[in-house]
């Protein structure tokens, strides 16, 4: 790491150390900050997308059945940000079948458990270290990384190599670990403090001292970006995790680290707070269309259903589509206490509606799929 990149405005400092030469440490939260019109501007306009996701979120006549594919989408997309590649298809085969698949979609899969394993304990525990380890140790679980000490923060150095080859030309060298515990403290304490500024850039600020801290030996960008969806449940700003903010960083990788790097190099917060307040606006915007299209379909399928069958089962399965899009016979009877003919007999009638196909050609337990629900989040 090149000492002569950062300068007097860096919100951290330098320290020395063995191999790599320096280390950043930054300066607790919150930093001194000049805001531009133009970041005040997006801002109002991200605050404005935001609720309109929240108030999308509350038409949904069952939020819960939403929450599956957003989760999803955004395990895929923040994944993706690492180099692990996975699709939505492969990675809901995975869930259904509970057959070990490629790591790559354990790992994706691994996420959705960890967020959701997050999103759960927010009524017992606050934002916090504790529920940041917790869910790290799920993300990590009998995947990659499960060799690199889930759940506990770092005792090594680490390294952001970017195009660096070695220690000493590391893009960015995160705090040496005896920094580690002292930076995390703080920013716990301000995560549940009294708020600064405003929401989104009280977000923006945490997110970057979690990725410059870079607590963990492995998979610290994913927890960074699971973090912002549960501080946005717990503040309130959306009941419902329908953001998938992972799908405009991973369109635009390179400016997200370089955006980051920024900050610790130079100061330039607005930069980031352009970065990630446009990230939040965009996808809160495709977020409420996407559910809206969810639900345009649920109430499509219903009224297809309806008018051929007086089946509750139907509407049942419908419901359990929009959750999740791929079913078998099996799951449907565990669904509706129903016999396997009836279970048969259900897929058979959403098949002539053109709601569900056959996914593959397997003899036993065969899955099918609801490509239009899958279209929507691809």
């Amino acid at each position: 790491m090149d000492p002569s990149q950062f300068t007097d405005d860096a919100p951290g400092e330098l320290t020395e150390i063995p191999v790599a030469g320096w280390a950043y440490i930054p300066d607790p939260l919150p930093p001194p900050l000049s805001i531009t019109p133009q970041v005040l501007r997006l801002l109002s306009e991200a605050d404005r997308a935001v609720g309109e996701l929240e108030g999308a979120g509350h038409i949904i006549p069952n939020p819960e059945l939403f929450i599956g594919p957003f989760l999803r989408r955004e395990a895929v997309y923040s994944s993706r940000i690492e180099g692990t590649v996975t699709s939505f298809d492969d990675l809901g085969l995975f869930e259904v079948s509970g057959i070990r698949a490629e790591e790559d979609t354990q790992e994706v899969g691994n996420y959705v458990r960890a967020t959701r394993h997050g999103l759960a304990q927010l009524d017992k525990i606050p934002p916090s270290l504790r529920l940041i380890r917790e869910v790290h140790n799920v993300l990590l679980e009998h995947v990659r990384g499960r060799d690199r000490h889930p759940g506990e923060f770092r005792s090594i150095q680490n390294y952001i190599r970017g195009g660096g080859l070695t220690e000493k030309t590391a893009r960015y060298v995160p705090p040496s670990p005896e920094h580690v515990l002292t930076s995390l403290y703080q920013l716990e304490e301000y995560m549940n403090g009294q708020r600064t500024y405003p929401d989104l850039i009280e977000l923006a600020l945490i997110h970057y001292q979690f990725e410059a801290i870079h607590p963990f030996e492995d998979g610290n960008g994913r927890i960074g970006r699971v973090l912002i969806t549960l501080l946005m449940a717990s503040w309130n700003l959306l009941a419902n995790p329908l953001l998938s903010i992972s799908s405009f960083i991973s369109a635009h990788r390179e400016e997200y680290q370089d955006s980051l790097l920024a900050v610790s190099r130079t100061g330039d917060w607005n930069r980031w707070f352009t970065f990630f307040l446009t990230a939040i606006q965009e996808e809160s915007m495709n977020a409420a269309q996407r559910a809206k299209s969810l639900l345009e379909l649920r109430e499509t399928y219903r009224t297809k259903s309806m008018a051929i069958s007086n089946s509750a089962y139907d509407l049942t399965i419908i419901d359990e589509l929009i959750e999740s899009p791929w079913i078998t016979a099996v799951m449907i009877r565990g669904k509706c206490d129903v016999s396997s003919p009836t279970a048969h007999s259900i897929i058979k009638r959403l098949m002539s509606l053109d709601i569900l196909e056959l996914h593959d050609d397997r003899q036993r337990n065969r899955i099918y799929v609801a490509p239009s629900i899958i279209a929507a989040f691809e």
